[in-house]
């Protein structure tokens, strides 16, 4: 049994002062044979020039109340239920032996003001440090016996966790000319056990998965293992899996389905672990962009959750400080991703969507977890609509202001009144979400009233309403257009609408499906025969569902009625129409299109108006909408855009453009 006893419950742990800049606290936990014991350990100060040893625990608090109780040097220290069962499952089994961890919630002072905020955002400092110096850190993604099904039989969550298993065993076991085929054999058994819709919400629905702390405690760990109960894996062997399902993916589409539902779970990690590589595919811009999806219960976090990994970047970053405004936060990350990559692509995440107060338009809002995705690369990063120029930009104003070499390019002209709707915005926050939504609201009464009555099904709502907007768009574009054919206007349509899949050139390739989903979409095709009930079992999509939810749901009985809906299900019969509207609809979300002075087709976030001006920056990717800034010679950024025929470099001089500086505020 431990050395360390109880004597007093309701005595509170008092934490004593860390020497900084290098000193930090470890947990001393002794063991138990019962599961059920109370956790009892001592507190120790250690310093990393010391090195001691000791595993790191990597977990998630998910708002819970800290209203369990642990024993620390016979005071009680309160801690969360995650922390409660990840210790318990961590700690030794016998009495007599003890086991060195560090966990932040127990670590770290959680005292919100005075000595202990100075010392919180000390060690929040550290944390790549720590993580990096210790001996291992273990993921703790939950308990499956206590874990809430949100939706899902827990059967599910523990056959994908024990799949990974195995796929990350085969990834470090195998031998080269053998772990194709063994993993062919692993996506046969996830295919048969699991529904690909299912094994997305496994990420989804796991909080580890969600939470953006975590992403540096496993880059930087020198190995990074994952536990689901008793089931565990090494997360870099489960990184080169999917790289191998990646490449399977190229000609095997359950293996691109697999690899799409990976990546909900381990995008940002991978994105992650090749930063702290140094490898050149991946700096902290894209980083960042992926870290979007991730959540923080404090929104300075969005940044300083990574403060470990733009450390090993050598990002010239402030000291953590709880206390400034986020505005200036995200603004000195900015400068100094900016700075340090030498390069415009942080400012192409700016959307014109966000609520951040006082943030200079330039800045991304990293605030927001739904947000406009800038137009696609391709795969080879072959668009860039700056030619081969190379980026020219300073910070003026106290690095309040951004100042950009470019060209004058467009105007816009006049916008589409109608813009994608991102039909996944209300879940999980039904309630209020005419409040907070940031899409742009359908302007009919029907659809208003709709959506206000039922906020916990906008998701088919929305579904269904996009068929209305991607009409209105077609009709835009027909209207407003100059070119000579209609084959023309439809194949620039279809450029546009496509502008944001990374295979654009290979889905305008086969016109035959694309021209099947816009005659079905615009009512000018016959409808297919339906299928029989064992025929239509066999198509499981997004868009099935959705007609089954609005069949079973009394409220949504009117839109069986609308033309919407007859289209909508109309595509949903056409294999081709399907596959294209899922192209067209999952990454142009928040977007509305317009036409520019020289007649071009352009996609780009809502916020957009008449009268925009196009600039493009030296060494830019994409065209960028600003806008005029009234009575001063400045501009505030707007957004990337998408403008046909202008993407790979054309409206650049070659060898001689008269460069201009803007100034963005």
């Amino acid at each position: 049994m431990s050395d360390v006893v109880r004597t007093d419950t309701a005595k509170l742990y008092t934490y004593s002062p860390i020497r900084p800049p290098k000193t930090f606290r470890l947990l001393r936990l002794f063991g138990s044979a019962s599961r059920e014991s109370p956790l009892q350990g001592q507190m120790v100060h250690a310093s990393l020039d010391d090195h001691p040893v000791y595993r790191a625990i990597s977990y998630t608090w998910e708002g819970q109340a800290s209203d369990q109780t642990m024993f620390c040097e016979g005071a009680t220290l309160l801690i969360t239920k995650n922390c409660e069962e990840a210790l318990k499952s961590l700690r030794p089994v016998h009495g007599e032996e003890t086991r060195h961890l560090w966990i932040d919630s127990v670590c770290i002072n959680q005292e919100k003001e005075g000595d202990a905020q100075m010392e919180r955002q000390g060690q929040v400092a550290m944390m790549g440090s720590i993580y990096k110096a210790a001996e291992s850190v273990i993921a703790w993604l939950g308990d499956p016996t206590t874990l809430h099904p949100r939706g899902l039989s827990l059967g599910v969550y523990d056959t994908t966790i024990q799949w990974l298993s195995r796929l990350a065993q085969t990834s470090a076991e195998a031998a080269v000319g053998t772990q194709r085929a063994r993993i062919q054999e692993l996506l046969y058994e996830i295919d048969a056990a699991i529904p690909g819709q299912d094994l997305i919400a496994t990420f989804l629905h796991i909080p580890w998965f969600k939470r953006l702390w975590v992403i540096q405690e496993i880059a930087l760990s020198n190995q990074g293992e994952l536990f689901f109960g008793k089931t565990g894996f090494r997360m870099d062997n489960l990184l080169q899996a999917r790289e191998v399902i990646k490449d399977m993916a190229k000609g095997n589409f359950r293996a691109f389905e697999v690899f799409a539902s990976l990546n909900n779970g381990f995008c940002i990690h991978g994105r992650a672990e090749a930063c702290v590589a140094m490898r050149p595919t991946v700096d902290a811009a894209e980083l960042m962009e992926e870290a979007r999806y991730c959540l923080t219960t404090l929104v300075q976090d969005k940044v300083y959750a990574l403060y470990g990994i733009f450390n090993a970047l050598n990002l010239n970053l402030p000291f953590p400080d709880y206390s400034k405004p986020t505005a200036q936060i995200f603004r000195e990350t900015a400068i100094g991703i900016a700075i340090a990559t030498g390069n415009l692509n942080v400012f192409d995440q700016v959307h014109g969507l966000g609520s951040t107060a006082n943030l200079a338009s330039w800045v991304p809002d990293w605030a927001t977890f739904k947000h406009a995705i800038p137009p696609a690369l391709g795969i080879t990063g072959s668009r860039v609509s700056s030619a081969d120029s190379s980026p020219e930009f300073w910070f003026e104003a106290n690095e309040l202001h951004l100042a950009v070499r470019g060209i004058n390019c467009d105007v816009i002209f006049t916008r589409s009144t109608y813009a994608v709707a991102h039909q996944h915005e209300g879940l999980g926050r039904p309630e209020d979400y005419i409040a907070w939504s940031q899409n742009f609201q359908p302007p009919e009464i029907y659809w208003k009233n709709l959506l206000k009555s039922n906020p916990r099904h906008s998701q088919a709502i929305l579904r269904i309403w996009n068929i209305r907007v991607f009409q209105m768009f077609s009709k835009f574009a027909f209207d407003t257009s100059d070119r000579p054919t209609d084959k023309d206007t439809r194949m620039e349509f279809y450029a546009t609408l496509l502008s944001h899949e990374f295979g654009l050139a290979n889905l305008l390739d086969d016109t035959q499906s694309l021209d099947t989903w816009h005659s079905i979409l615009m009512g000018t095709a016959s409808r297919p025969p339906p299928l029989q009930t064992d025929q239509r079992d066999v198509v499981n999509s997004w868009m099935k569902s959705t007609i089954d939810e609005i069949r079973q749901t009394p409220k949504l009985q009117s839109l069986l009625t609308t033309p919407e809906f007859a289209v909508f299900e109309a595509i949903e019969l056409d294999d081709a129409a399907r596959q294209r509207h899922d192209n067209i609809i999952r990454r142009s979300f928040y977007q509305t299109i317009f036409r520019t002075k020289s007649g071009r087709l352009g996609m780009a976030p809502h916020p957009i108006r008449s009268g925009d001006e196009i600039k493009i920056f030296a060494g830019g990717r994409f065209p960028m909408v600003v806008r005029p800034s009234n009575g001063r010679d400045t501009f505030r950024l707007i957004s990337p855009a998408y403008i046909h025929g202008i993407m790979q470099g054309q409206a650049w001089l070659p060898g001689g453009n008269d460069l201009q500086k803007f100034i963005i505020e």
